[in-house]
């Protein structure tokens, strides 16, 4: 049976890199697609030549080429990122961890239930959340631009982790929420309770949105692609 060769593999990467795919791993997962489909339409007609296969394979991908597969993917790694950081919350949520959550919301509660100025407190938690987001970015640029210039590759689950799989846009709640603090109207301990155990959750989330996950995501990835290089 006729195969793709290595020097036909490099030419699949490069004509999916002109074809507007940037990200690696998706380079990757469609050389395999068109490598195969080349290689089914040669058990048909072994005369087929490899530019015209090519040709008919990228056909099948519609008008819009490889972008609704790019999309696809992006989707597909955003609901891996939310699944992950549920799978790490749960703990958190259970026997023994819960002692632990339902400790630092006691904590949280008894600071906001003494404090004068509760909306000072919330405007500090913003501040750090939002320096840690920051810095969570930095960093992961940084990763990717190092990357970047030792490989030459660039990875869609890295843009995945920047975006914190989609949960960036609840998490910035974090950024805007002194807004709903910003009342004169009174506080009541069930107010404050309620407040106290949202903060914590919130933290949870943001904490293993941006620690937990993205390491975990690095590892398991270096592991399936050897090129990519963890820092």
């Amino acid at each position: 049976m006729r195969k793709v060769t290595k020097n036909q593999i490099e030419q699949l990467y490069t004509f999916v890199e002109k074809h507007y795919v940037e990200w690696y791993d998706v380079q990757t997962e469609l050389v395999d697609h068109l490598a195969n489909g080349i290689e089914n339409q040669w058990e048909i007609n072994t005369e087929t030549s490899f530019d015209t296969a090519l040709v008919n394979e990228f056909k099948k991908f519609g008008i819009y080429g490889f972008s609704d597969l790019v999309e696809e993917k992006t989707k597909a790694l955003n609901k891996h990122y939310r699944k992950q950081v549920l799978l790490y919350l749960k703990p958190f949520l259970e026997l023994p961890k819960i002692i632990i959550t339902l400790f630092f919301v006691w904590a949280l509660f008894r600071l906001m239930h003494f404090l004068d100025d509760k909306n000072l407190l919330m405007m500090g938690l913003v501040i750090v959340i939002f320096s840690v987001h920051v810095f969570h970015v930095i960093r992961i640029k940084k990763g990717i631009n190092k990357r970047k210039k030792k490989t030459g590759k660039k990875w869609l689950f890295e843009n995945n982790i920047i975006q914190l799989g989609g949960l960036i846009h609840f998490l910035n709640i974090g950024v805007w929420s002194q807004n709903l603090f910003a009342s004169d109207g009174e506080w009541t301990t069930t107010t404050e309770l309620i407040i106290s155990t949202c903060i914590v959750l919130y933290l949870l989330i943001f904490f293993i949105s941006v620690v937990i996950i993205p390491k975990k995501l690095k590892e398991k990835m270096s592991k399936q692609y050897p090129e990519y290089i963890l820092s």
